[in-house]
């Protein structure tokens, strides 16, 4: 992840800590087109289920499925519809460390306060290529470091543990993700936050403000309730998420373009019954704010 140098902090230190939701691309039916007005009313949501921040798009946004053009438009609809009440981290991945660099100016000018590049997968391993390219998406930046890790490759607490301990002092923090699977493990050996998909984003700061506040009993006692449900999101990644939202009430259609497995009637009386389960921790779909 490379800091923009622009935008509103995301803790009193200027470090990216806290609940920080991947926001799904809701799409029209047969996933034609990008969904503007669920894409707000999710940015309402995360905002009022108590979030610290936003990423758009990751992998959970099915980034890798949207044109250039729909990616940068989406970005400038998630930061609009933020309006300052959430700072936005701009997903920059691409292969092609030009095309990143590119992607980490166009937030930087629309509001984004951070991005976020993820390491490609052709480079795994070759550390002095990886090392070039994040050198040249850095110069392009006001702040010409990696000042936060996004660690997800298990078993991602003891990898947390010892990116702390070997991290440089540009280093600021390690941030979880696998959709909230592990944030108690990784909560306690030192993450400042998590990234999970965003559809239980108000459990997850629940868990986040439990850990703050030193309630590791009530951080226990949510993770094994919510659980359940991060593990079937685990089997079916997007389609769980965007079910999950539709049936909320907080996207109009549930189409994916990612490759992922679809539910069938069993899975959608499972996902009903968890979702009923957790109906008590979860908030009622804000109005859309916007067009």
């Amino acid at each position: 992840m490379v800091e923009a140098g622009a935008g509103p902090a995301l803790d009193r230190r200027g470090v990216i800590a806290g609940t920080l939701p991947v926001v799904a691309t809701p799409f029209t039916e047969g996933g034609a087109a990008v969904d503007r007005k669920s894409l707000r009313r999710l940015v309402d949501y995360a905002a009022a289920a108590g979030a610290d921040g936003l990423v758009y798009p990751g992998v959970a946004s099915e980034f890798d499925r949207l044109s250039v053009a729909e990616r940068s438009s989406a970005l400038e609809t998630v930061v609009d519809a933020a309006a300052g009440r959430l700072p936005v981290i701009a997903g920059a991945s691409s292969d092609d460390p030009r095309a990143a660099a590119q992607l980490v100016r166009r937030g930087r000018q629309i509001g984004a306060a951070a991005a976020m590049v993820m390491a490609p997968r052709a480079l795994r391993g070759a550390a002095d290529r990886l090392i070039d390219f994040f050198t040249l998406i850095a110069a392009e930046r006001a702040v010409p470091a990696v000042r936060t890790v996004k660690e997800e490759t298990l078993p991602s607490g003891q990898r947390i543990t010892e990116l702390l301990a070997l991290a440089p002092p540009t280093v600021e923090s390690v941030i979880g993700g696998a959709g909230g699977r592990h944030l108690v493990d990784e909560l306690l050996r030192g993450a400042g936050g998590t990234m999970p998909a965003c559809e239980v984003c108000e459990v997850h700061a629940a868990m986040v403000a439990a850990h703050r506040g030193g309630d590791e009993r009530r951080l226990r006692a949510l993770f094994a309730r919510v659980l359940p449900l991060l593990n079937m999101q685990a089997v079916f990644r997007m389609s769980l998420t965007k079910a999950a939202l539709r049936r909320r009430g907080l996207i109009r259609c549930e189409a994916v373009r990612a490759a992922v497995p679809a539910l069938d009637d069993r899975d959608r009386a499972e996902l009903a019954f968890l979702l009923g389960d957790l109906s008590d921790l979860l908030i009622a779909p804000p109005a859309c704010n916007g067009p």
